[in-house]
C-alpha cells in the first residue's frame, strides 16, 4: 500500500457525544493534506486518534503505507505531533528541549532550523521566560529535527505573527519537498491552503468532501464547504439564498427567494425537477453576469449596482461590485474596465452549470443538482 489510509474511524466519548462519525479517507504518501471545518467538527479529535492520543471505536483502521499505525502504541508510531496548545518539558532549557527526540542526521542541521525560526536568543532561557508564540515556534522546530513519515499539525501558525507565519510555510513545503513525509494539518488559516494541495472538510464529525479547493468550491457538497473555501481562492464568491421552487403563470417553475423581489428563471429547455416544496438552499460559485443573461443561463432579473471597489494592484483590471434587488445583496467580481456605475441597474445571470441546490434543514446537497 502506497497511501496513508483511514477506514470507519468513529469516536464518542463517555458523555454520549458522537466527535467522529465513520471517517475515511485516502491520501498517497508525501502529500500536504488541509483539514479545514467550523469548531467543533472533529478535527483536533480526529489528528489525535491518529497519534494514538485518544482511542477510536474498535473497528477503525489507520494505514501508513504497509504499517498499521491503529495496533501500535502511540511512543511506536513515529509520528511528529504539534498540539493546539503546544508544551514544553518544564525545567529543560530550550536547546535540549530541541535535542529530544531530534535525529543524528537532523541533528546536524540544527543551525539552519535554529536560524529558520529565530530561535538563537533562546536556546538557554527555560519554559517559564517564553512566550506563547516563542514556544510555538520551539515545537515546531523538535517536529523538523525528528525523522517521521507522518506530521500532524493542529493550528501550528495559530501564536505566530504574519511575517513568521509566512516564514514557516514556506520552510514547511521546502521541507516536505526535501523529506517526503506526509503531513495533515488543521487549520483556520486561508493562507495556508493551497490550490495544488487537497483539502478535507469535515461536518458534525463526518467527512463531508475531499479534493482540491478549486474542484469542491465548483461543486460543494454543503453550503459551508463552499463558505469555508471561498476566501483562499482570488476571485472566488459564494452566493447562495433560502427559497423555494415555484410556478409562474406561464407554469414555467423558477426559484422564489424568501426575500422580497422577483422568482428567478432557468432557462429554456431546464430539464430539473423539483421534487419538493419545502425551502432549499439555492447558491453559485461563479461571479454573476451582467447584462442580457445568456441562453444557458439562470435569470436572475434587474439589480442595481451599490458598490464598485477596483482591486489595487492587479496585474489586469478587475473590481469586486456589490448588487441590490429589492433588498437582495450579491457580491461579485469583473475582470476588465468596462465598470458598471454606482446606481446603474443592469440585468444579470449565473451559469446553470455553477449552481447547486441543498435540502434547506440538513445542508446536503441534491444529488442530480436540480432539487
Amino acid at each position: 500500500m502506497t497511501d496513508f489510509c483511514i477506514q470507519n474511524l468513529s469516536k464518542t466519548y463517555a458523555t454520549g457525544q458522537v466527535a467522529l462519525d465513520g471517517v475515511s479517507l485516502s491520501l498517497p504518501l508525501g502529500q500536504h493534506l488541509r483539514i479545514i471545518g467550523p469548531s467543533g467538527a472533529g478535527k483536533s479529535t480526529l489528528l489525535r486518534c491518529i497519534a494514538g492520543l485518544e482511542s477510536p471505536e474498535p473497528q477503525a483502521v489507520i494505514q501508513l503505507g504497509a504499517t498499521a499505525l491503529h495496533a501500535l502504541p502511540p511512543h511506536q508510531r513515529g509520528i511528529g505531533w504539534v498540539p493546539q496548545r503546544p508544551l514544553l518539558m518544564p525545567d529543560r532549557p530550550v536547546i535540549e528541549q530541541l535535542r529530544w527526540g531530534a535525529s543524528e542526521s537532523r541533528w546536524l542541521r540544527r543551525q539552519t532550523i535554529v536560524e529558520w525560526l529565530d530561535l538563537g536568543p533562546l536556546l538557554h532561557r527555560r519554559p517559564h521566560q517564553l512566550s506563547g508564540g516563542e514556544i510555538q515556534r520551539i515545537v515546531l522546530a523538535r517536529l523538523f529535527l525528528r525523522e517521521c513519515l507522518l506530521w500532524l499539525l493542529d493550528e501550528p501558525t495559530s501564536f505566530l505573527d504574519p511575517p513568521r507565519q509566512r516564514n514557516f510555510r514556506e520552510q514547511l513545503h521546502l521541507l516536505q519537498a526535501e523529506s517526503g513525509v506526509t503531513i495533515l494539518e488543521v487549520t483556520h488559516d486561508w493562507n495556508a491552503i493551497r490550490s495544488d494541495s487537497p483539502v478535507a472538510v469535515l461536518l458534525s464529525g463526518r467527512l463531508c468532501q475531499m479534493g482540491l479547493p478549486r474542484d469542491l468550491l465548483h461543486h460543494p457538497a454543503h453550503p459551508l464547504v463552499a463558505e469555508a473555501l471561498t476566501p483562499t481562492l482570488p476571485g472566488q464568491i459564494w452566493n447562495r439564498f433560502a427559497g423555494r421552487w415555484q410556478s409562474s403563470v406561464t407554469g414555467q417553475m423558477g426559484f422564489l427567494p424568501d426575500s422580497p423581489g422577483p422568482m428567478w428563471n432557468p432557462p429554456i429547455g431546464w430539464n430539473g425537477s423539483p421534487k419538493s416544496a419545502n425551502r432549499i438552499w439555492f447558491g453559485w460559485s461563479q461571479p454573476v453576469r451582467l447584462g442580457t443573461p445568456r441562453t444557458t443561463d439562470w435569470s436572475l432579473g434587474d439589480w442595481r449596482v451599490v458598490a464598485v471597489d477596483p482591486l489595487v494592484g492587479s496585474p489586469s483590471p478587475s473590481a469586486m461590485i456589490d448588487l441590490d434587488q429589492a433588498g437582495r445583496r450579491v457580491r461579485s467580481w469583473l475582470f476588465h474596465a468596462d465598470w458598471p456605475r454606482i446606481g446603474e441597474v443592469v440585468p444579470c445571470g449565473v451559469a446553470v452549470d455553477a449552481v447547486s441546490y441543498y435540502d434547506h434543514s440538513t445542508g446536503l446537497r441534491h444529488d442530480d443538482r436540480d432539487g
